[in-house]
């Protein structure tokens, strides 16, 4: 059986912890590597696990600044950076972007201000954009020939942010498939969430406060209201804490985290890899 493989590339809040990164992670099944959500600093981490040239593609959960910022330092490096070890695909094939809807006008008004008006279409030219449907499937496959195929699934739910913003479920192709990586991206508590993580084995969920937001929850949580939400979900196997500030102590956020969740708690790091599924 093919494992299901997380890195975690950056987990930080807004600003990048020291030596770390903003929202990333790398997915590996097999011959696939899909790169979910792309935050400052998430590149040069990335590029210590695998030549960005290899990855099959990168789907964005929302449009903040935290969760996109390095596809412009990626895209420079695409267009004219030079050779760099095993490359599987050829220079010429474009990298396919998936953004949520009103993406593609996201990345036009950045590489506008980056680069002037008349220069948009160029500079975003080493990927392919589309923006999915947060209702429906996304299929992502590699399309080497040294390994059988292999495919991901991915499918969206709406998280309650300041914008609109999708969780990610992740799953191996089949009928009943297994394992399922849930990706909260960022919310608050929100029921829509809390049903689309139902039964995951591995649940990632920010924990950016310190406190709840009051008197209505807007777009964040505390590391209770994750383990809560863990909890209420029903099934879900482990919790890993993510998309937080650094002035907490890991095992403070996972003490205030265990008060709401019997199950296994981690609070994510750059570079630390999880077999999903799996202790």
């Amino acid at each position: 059986m093919t494992d299901l493989q997380l890195t975690v590339i950056g987990c930080s809040a807004a600003m990048p912890r020291p030596g770390g990164a903003c929202s990333s992670y790398l997915l590996t099944y097999g011959a696939v590597h899909v790169l979910m959500d792309c935050g400052p600093d998430s590149l040069a981490i990335l590029r210590g696990q695998i030549n960005p040239r290899n990855l099959d593609a990168i789907v964005i959960s929302h449009l903040h600044a935290d969760h996109t910022l390095d596809l412009v330092p990626l895209a420079y490096g695409l267009k004219y950076g030079p050779p760099e070890g095993d490359e599987r695909k050829a220079r010429s094939e474009r990298l396919a972007l998936f953004v949520p809807p009103g993406g593609t006008a996201f990345l036009k008004g950045l590489a506008g201000a980056l680069e002037g008006s008349g220069h948009e279409s160029d500079f975003w030219a080493p990927f392919a954009i589309a923006e999915y449907d947060p209702e429906g499937t996304l299929v992502v496959g590699s399309d080497t020939n040294a390994a059988p195929a292999d495919y991901l699934t991915f499918r969206f739910a709406p998280t309650k942010h300041y914008i609109p913003c999708q969780a990610i479920k992740i799953t191996p192709p089949g009928d009943n498939p297994r394992p399922v990586l849930v990706y909260g991206a960022d919310s608050a508590p929100v029921e829509s969430l809390t049903a689309f993580a139902r039964g995951a084995d591995l649940l990632i969920l920010e924990a950016t406060l310190d406190t709840p937001e009051t008197p209505v929850p807007v777009g964040h949580m505390t590391p209770r209201q994750a383990a809560t939400l863990a909890t209420d979900a029903g099934g879900v196997k482990r919790l890993l804490l993510s998309h937080y500030w650094g002035h907490v102590p890991p095992e403070t956020m996972i003490a205030e985290a265990r008060a709401a969740f019997d199950g296994p708690i981690s609070v994510a790091t750059e570079r630390a890899t999880y077999i999903v599924g799996k202790e």
